[in-house]
């Protein structure tokens, strides 16, 4: 797709349940997304499992995973 012309930023904490959900709906609705776009997921040292959320939406999505060791509040 190239370079990404479009970012969305997903900040996350503990929400790996929601973000399911929301990664699911994007799958359709950028389906058709007129733009070189990616979405970069930043992730506070979930306790959850966000990082095998992520890692299962990596194929069908452009997803860069930032990912901090520990919380940064």
């Amino acid at each position: 797709m190239g370079q990404p012309l479009v970012s969305f930023c997903v900040p996350t904490f503990n929400r790996a349940r929601y973000l399911s959900s929301l990664l699911g709906s994007l799958v359709g609705q950028l389906a058709a997304f007129p733009y070189a776009y990616e979405l970069v997921i930043a992730d506070n040292a979930s306790p959850d499992d966000t990082p095998a959320v992520v890692a299962g939406f990596a194929d069908r999505l452009p997803i860069r995973y930032l990912r901090h060791v520990t919380n940064i509040g």
